[in-house]
């Protein structure tokens, strides 16, 4: 009796199905044509997925996402500010936006990044 072979199919880092591929050559050419799929065995986390996956009840579930520190949202404030209000603070000083328009480019990075509650 061969034993039954199992594939995760990934989207990016996210599990979106598994499927059962075929035993010897024919599920390991399946897999070759494949990149987004991983053979799983078992329980254990899956290559690629990173620790802390669990199978239950027939579906892949993912860890909890931890919240983000201040650090974490600091940074990400940091890009977003370069990438958006930084260029209208530019365009106010030339006088091709206004002060309001970049304030609440401002607002609007703060808002999307807020700090955690402590």
């Amino acid at each position: 009796m061969s034993q039954r072979r199992v594939a995760l199919v990934i989207d990016g880092t996210v599990p979106v199905n598994t499927v059962i591929i075929a035993p010897g050559k024919a599920g390991d050419d399946t897999l070759a044509a494949n990149p987004d799929w991983v053979e799983v065995t078992g329980m254990d986390p899956m290559p690629g997925v990173d620790n802390g996956w669990t199978y239950v009840d027939g579906a892949f579930v993912a860890p909890p996402v931890p919240a983000p520190t201040r650090e974490d949202v600091e940074f990400a404030r940091m890009a977003a500010y370069r990438l958006t209000s930084d260029p209208i603070f530019f365009e106010y000083q030339r006088g091709d936006k206004t002060e309001q328009e970049w304030l609440d480019a401002v607002q609007a990075v703060k808002d999307a990044h807020p700090y955690p509650v402590a």
